[in-house]
């Protein structure tokens, strides 16, 4: 993590940057390394656990034009940049990017594959912050009082002295799962920096934004044959995993029963030594959880895994229950790491038994593959809309036939995944609403909000405006599908910052690869489904990787299965967080305590299948008391 700090004319009184790198390593067993002068202060700490106190006589790179550079992550195509720039091969990365920036401006990020931040000073007194598109860490900026500041993590800001005011409604907003930049990013004055975008600071505090990257302006890729996409993926994955493996010393990997990370996991066993394990770790349902699942779904990835074991000896498994965490499990600690409290934060919560076994096995490097199914391992539903409307009958037909889970007519399918999406969205509701009573947006289903505050505050409105209105329907067409995977992969990035330091590890998604993405992004839909079969690319690339078994599962892994038995054992204690709220009165405005009871009050006694149930009782019981403990934590309260 990176911070750095310019005052053109003096210290102000208010701005303790002597607090920046301890603020930085609070996490990590000391503080990060820092530097400071008359108008400046530079701090980073080069990863989540400090292992020696850093050098006294430590200072940013400098280029030969004099600005000092801070990185944060990784080049990916080093060897190629440093050819191109006449730099040895094992330039520092710092080197690398500055000399990229000198010598082609505005475009240097377009030419360096990778995932990182960058904060470069210049001699002028700007500051140039960038990120790389597709899962760049996250980068913030504030200007305030003749400081001009950018960090790679909120915290660091109030630690020196910046004001800590979250933005009116944000605590309605952030329930009703909007994401809203305008003003600020949840605090008011706090900037955010977009994914393949860069900012600019003045002197005097004004910026400019130039956003280079735009996902919707990748070229198509077509090939003589289906073996020629599968050929070149996996030439992308090899990459991909080359460059992750690189700085790796004791990998591990988090590892589903799914075709993406077991095919990531086969392709680094393929390149590490055969010495060499991986170790791979697992979240699986508690002993005690003994409900079967419903057609075209699985509970426990422990059996897949396990398959998977079998055939690559280099592969050793490691599984977690999560016995110690609940949806609030570490959430503190994540509250104190990122100074962000998503009310979606209980979903995530499978992954902290994982990776703190990770951290406990020795390993330095925990990677994953997040983006998988939005690129090789990618599902293709838009086709849906796409073959209805290029008229390919007969591959709507199969891929309607053999959708797995949807019991209903083959009629009524086509016309609610091909048909019906191609109305306008008044009549898509209007139709729903004949066939299956009027449906509240899922903002509402899984939010405790009061009916009067959203009226009040206007937050529909809101939503639809800032693209977060969540009406559930698939995507309509590919473009719609590429906008919201990017929408998605900006938004939130601060949460990678704040599991690394929590966790104690450096984390990757391995499939968040520029050049595999765009690659992913631009080849036919019927090299993701064709002939009802779905996931067809990845299914292609598993041949002689995964088990067959494995491979042609098409059956859909579900997460948090067990959290009805979890919940069901702390029915007390989720009383008592209620009634918390309701002595705190812009959280009782706001949240409709009432309900919460009435759900407790008819708490189900088997794990609920219907969605509707699942969102009330999971989602919206778990985001209002997670909230609730963000707003103490804001507010500095102990209600």
């Amino acid at each position: 993590m990176i911070a750095a700090a310019l005052f053109p004319n003096s210290t102000p009184h208010w701005f303790r940057q002597d607090v920046t790198a301890a603020s930085l390593g609070l996490f990590a067993g000391g503080p990060a390394a820092f530097a400071a002068n008359l108008h400046s202060c530079f701090a980073q700490l080069h990863g989540p656990r400090r292992h020696a106190r850093p050098s006294t006589s430590w200072h940013p790179y400098r280029s030969e034009t004099g600005a000092a550079v801070l990185f944060d992550g990784t080049i990916d195509n080093s060897e190629e940049l440093a050819h191109r720039l006449d730099l040895p091969s094992d330039a520092p990365v710092e080197a690398l990017y500055v000399a990229a920036v000198e010598r082609w401006g505005t475009s240097a990020d377009a030419r360096i594959v990778g995932q990182y931040t960058s904060i470069v000073a210049e001699r002028g007194g700007s500051l140039r912050l960038a990120r790389s598109p597709w899962n760049g860490p996250s980068l913030f900026f504030m200007v305030h009082g003749g400081v001009v500041m950018a960090a790679s993590i909120p915290r660091v800001f109030f630690a020196a002295g910046f004001p800590k005011r979250l933005k009116r409604d944000q605590i309605a907003e952030s329930l009703y799962l909007i994401e809203d930049l305008s003003g600020g990013y949840w605090y008011e004055g706090l900037n955010y920096v977009g994914h393949g975008t860069t900012v600019t600071i003045d002197p005097d505090g004004r910026w400019h934004t130039h956003r280079w990257y735009n996902p919707h302006a990748i070229e198509p890729v077509r090939y003589a044959s289906d073996r020629d996409y599968v050929e070149r993926a996996e030439e992308l994955l090899r990459e991909a995993v080359t460059a992750a493996l690189r700085p790796a010393r004791k990998p591990g990997i988090l590892l589903s029963g799914g075709l993406d990370s077991s095919i990531v996991a086969d392709e680094m066993l393929r390149q590490l030594q055969p010495h060499e394990k991986l170790h791979s770790f697992t979240f699986v349902p508690r002993a005690d959880f003994e409900e079967t699942p419903p057609p075209g779904m699985f509970f426990d990835d422990r059996p897949l895994v396990e398959a998977l074991a079998a055939e690559h000896p280099g592969l050793e498994a490691h599984f977690s229950d999560n016995a110690d965490y609940d949806f609030d499990g570490l959430y503190d600690r994540f509250l104190l790491a990122g100074d962000i409290g998503r009310p979606s934060s209980a979903i995530s919560a499978a992954y902290h038994g994982p990776a703190m076994l990770a951290a406990e096995r020795g390993c330095d490097w925990l990677f994953h593959a997040a983006m998988g199914n939005n690129s090789f391992s990618q599902d293709g539903r838009w086709a849906y809309v796409e073959f209805a409307r290029t008229g390919r009958w007969r591959e709507l037909w199969r891929m309607a036939r053999y959708h797995p889970g949807d019991a209903r007519p083959m009629w009524r399918r086509i016309l609610a995944r091909s048909i019906l999406p191609q109305f306008p969205a008044s009549m898509r509701e209007a139709v729903r609403t004949i066939i299956h009573g009027r449906q509240p947006p899922l903002n509402r289903q899984a939010s405790l909000l009061k009916d009067s505050a959203i009226e009040r505050l206007d937050l529909d409105r809101r939503a639809q405006r800032t693209g977060d209105r969540r009406s559930g329907e698939w995507f309509r067409s590919r473009r719609e599908w590429l906008e919201t995977i990017w929408r998605l992969h900006d938004l939130g990035a601060e949460q990678h910052h704040a599991a690394e330091q929590v966790y104690g590890l450096k984390m990757r998604d391995v499939t968040a690869y520029r050049p595999l993405i765009e690659f992913c992004a631009a080849i036919p839909t019927q090299q993701f489904v064709a002939g009802g079969v779905q996931r067809l690319l990845a299914r292609r690339m598993a041949e002689g990787r995964l088990p067959e078994i494995q491979r042609a599962n098409t059956d859909y892994g579900q997460h948090n299965v067990d959290w009805h038995l979890r919940m069901s054992e702390r029915l007390p204690e989720l009383r008592e967080e209620i009634a918390r709220m309701e002595s705190v009165p812009e959280l009782a405005q706001l949240i409709d305590t009432r309900r919460a009871y009435a759900l407790l009050d008819h708490w189900p006694d088997t794990t609920p299948r219907d969605p509707k149930t699942v969102k009330a009782h999971f989602h919206a019981l778990t985001g209002a008391i997670l909230t609730a403990r963000f707003h103490r934590y804001v507010s500095g309260t102990n209600h």
